[in-house]
């Protein structure tokens, strides 16, 4: 049976904030209010000097106007920069680590270090695939180390912060190594097996089960060749 998923408590951290955020909004807005004065009073100047008294007030205001947009603009992006450094929410973009050392190596065909490097990253980060991935890769598709790339497969699908599609990427990958690498077919049929049962309804695990039916009906023809003669 499939693994069931853990629960997690959420909680919408907007909920949470402090009941003076109200009272710090109102005094906000209070100080950009204050702050668009003298661009109503220059605005009125310049109203009054160019055009007169009456176009004083129409100054007034428009300098006023462009002054509180320009300042309520300006104050709310940079808190909202600002927000995103100090006071990340949960509903923001998760980080995406770059590996950059092991990526760095490997592009120059170090592809030892590289393994050295993703090693230690995977130590550092244990619940994150990818480094674990990036292992598997390098000794498939690199170093021709097929039993290292499985092993290192198995690794990645393991990993707490795995999701569906990733843990079917392994093991898919782990089925084409023991078919088309290692050329031992027989290995797949328990991988297979795991893909039909942790994925049922999905393509993947249709193809699955069509794989296993052929291969356990060509084990069997295996058998009946293998009789000796009058059995």
């Amino acid at each position: 049976m499939p693994t069931p998923k853990r629960q997690y408590e959420t909680r919408d951290p907007d909920k949470s904030r402090p009941a003076d955020g109200d009272a710090a909004d109102r005094a906000y807005r209070l100080k950009t209010l204050a702050w668009s004065l003298p661009g109503g009073f220059v605005g009125w100047y310049v109203g009054d000097k160019l055009f007169g008294a009456p176009f004083g007030l129409v100054g007034f205001a428009v300098g006023y106007g462009f002054v509180f947009g320009v300042t309520t603009l300006l104050v709310r992006s940079g808190a909202a920069a600002m927000g995103q450094i100090y006071n990340p929410s949960g509903k923001s973009t998760p980080v995406v680590r770059e590996y950059s050392h092991g990526q760095s190596l490997a592009a120059r065909g170090l592809y030892l270090e590289a393994i050295d490097a993703y090693v230690a990253d995977c130590a550092e980060f244990p619940d994150d695939p990818e480094p674990c991935f990036r292992v598997a890769r390098l000794y498939l598709k690199e170093l021709k180390r097929y039993e290292d790339a499985i092993a290192w497969f198995k690794r990645a699908r393991g990993a707490g912060a795995i999701d569906a599609g990733r843990e079917l990427l392994a093991t898919q990958e782990i089925v084409d190594i023991y078919v088309h690498k290692l050329k031992e077919p027989r290995r797949a049929m328990p991988e297979l097996a795991r893909l039909a049962e942790r994925f049922p309804g999905t393509p993947a695990a249709g193809w699955a089960a069509e794989q296993l039916r052929l291969g356990r009906a060509g084990l069997a023809e295996e058998i009946r060749n293998d009789r000796p003669a009058g059995s």
